[in-house]
C-alpha cells in the first residue's frame, strides 16, 4: 500500500481551496505552491494534511466526491476547507499539518485517535429554546430542546445536531452537526474555539 500525503491548502479567492498529495516532499511542496501559487491563483497557504495509505486512491475519492465543485481540469475546489477537513479526518492516518500538539513523535497518535471532548451545548453557553442556524441555508433554523443532549427541534420533530444535518444534506453521509449550524453568526464549533472548551 503506498504511502503518501494528502493537503489541503487555501487561496487568495474566498471558498476556493486546492486538494493535492504529494508522496513524501510535502514541505518542499508547500514551499513551490506558496510562492508559485497554482493555475494563475495565487495566495496559497497550508491548511491541513494527512499521511494515508493509498493515498492515490484517497485522493480520486475526494475529487470524485467534490466533483461538482471541482474547477474544470485542476485542483481546485470552490468548497469550505471545513467540510473538506472533515471528510480527511475520517481516514485513518497521521496528521502531519498543522502539527499535533504534542510532547515527542513517540507520542504522536492518529487523527483518527484524536478526540477532543464532545462539544455540549450547555458548556458553549446555549440554553434551551435558543435559535440556532443552518450554515448552508440561513433561512433554515431550529430550536434547541435539550442543551445536555444536543437534541434540537425543526419542523415539529427532534433530532440530534448531527441527525438534522444528515437529514438537511440528505447524502448517506454523517456530518459533524456543530460544524453546520450558527448561533448568533458563528459557527458552535467556532465558539468553543473561541470559548477554549
Amino acid at each position: 500500500m503506498a504511502k503518501g500525503i494528502i493537503y489541503i491548502m487555501t487561496t487568495v479567492v474566498d471558498g476556493l481551496i486546492k486538494i493535492g498529495k504529494t508522496k513524501d516532499r510535502f514541505d518542499k511542496r508547500m514551499t513551490e505552491l506558496e510562492q508559485n501559487g497554482y493555475k494563475n491563483i495565487t495566495g496559497l497557504k497550508r491548511f491541513y494534511a494527512i499521511q494515508v495509505d493509498n493515498y492515490d486512491e484517497k485522493e480520486r475519492l475526494l475529487h470524485t466526491i467534490f466533483s461538482k465543485s471541482q474547477v474544470a481540469g485542476s485542483e481546485l475546489f470552490a468548497l469550505d476547507k471545513h467540510i473538506v477537513k472533515e471528510l480527511l479526518e475520517a481516514f485513518d492516518g497521521e496528521q502531519i499539518y498543522p502539527e499535533p500538539n504534542v510532547k515527542s513523535s513517540a507520542n504522536r497518535k492518529t487523527t483518527s485517535n484524536i478526540k477532543r471532548p464532545k462539544l455540549l451545548l450547555k458548556d458553549i453557553g446555549i440554553s434551551n429554546g435558543a435559535t440556532l442556524t443552518y450554515y448552508d441555508d440561513t433561512s433554515i433554523t431550529c430550536t434547541v430542546t435539550d442543551n445536555l443532549k444536543n437534541l434540537v427541534k425543526y419542523k415539529g420533530k427532534e433530532y440530534t445536531m448531527s441527525g438534522l444535518i444528515s437529514f438537511l444534506k440528505n447524502d448517506g453521509w454523517s456530518h459533524q452537526g456543530s460544524h453546520y449550524l450558527m448561533y448568533k453568526g458563528k459557527r458552535l464549533t467556532d465558539i468553543r474555539d473561541e470559548k477554549g472548551v
